[in-house]
């Protein structure tokens, strides 16, 4: 009857057509979204893998700015940390914050050409203000 009305059932049908319309729009574009989504991350995936396979030895000064480059994202003062490199084996020296420690480790573990990662880091706690507490 709400549809049949004489009077408002013309309107209230074509408001119906047009919110189901709107609807199926609004799901094909959230599908394709997802869909074109999950085949970036499926090339993004292939890519390391790839990546990670054709790898062969880096030279040390290469390495050394794929380390700087890395620790740019993780770290809060990333000029502070020194970095040698020699034959895939990393070594990070200097002050950090204690909650980076882990974060920038990890980072520098997964960078292709890192064997190894010895970590001389120091982690310091935050001081008033939110500056870093040094030496």
């Amino acid at each position: 009857m709400y549809l049949f009305d004489p009077r408002s059932g013309r309107r209230r049908r074509a408001r119906a057509r047009d919110q189901g319309a709107a609807a199926c729009r609004k799901a094909a574009r959230y599908a394709t979204g997802k869909s074109r989504r999950l085949a970036d991350h499926a090339k993004g995936s292939l890519a390391r893998i790839r990546a990670r396979a054709t790898i062969g030895p880096v030279d040390d000064e290469t390495l050394v700015q794929r380390v700087r480059a890395g620790l740019g994202h993780v770290a809060a003062h990333p000029g502070a940390i020194a970095v040698e490199a020699r034959e895939g084996r990393v070594v990070l020296k200097g002050d950090v914050g204690a909650d980076e420690l882990r974060d920038i480790v990890g980072r520098v573990a997964a960078i292709a050409g890192v064997v190894e990662v010895d970590d001389r880091l120091l982690p310091q706690e935050a001081g008033p203000g939110g500056a870093q507490a040094s030496h």
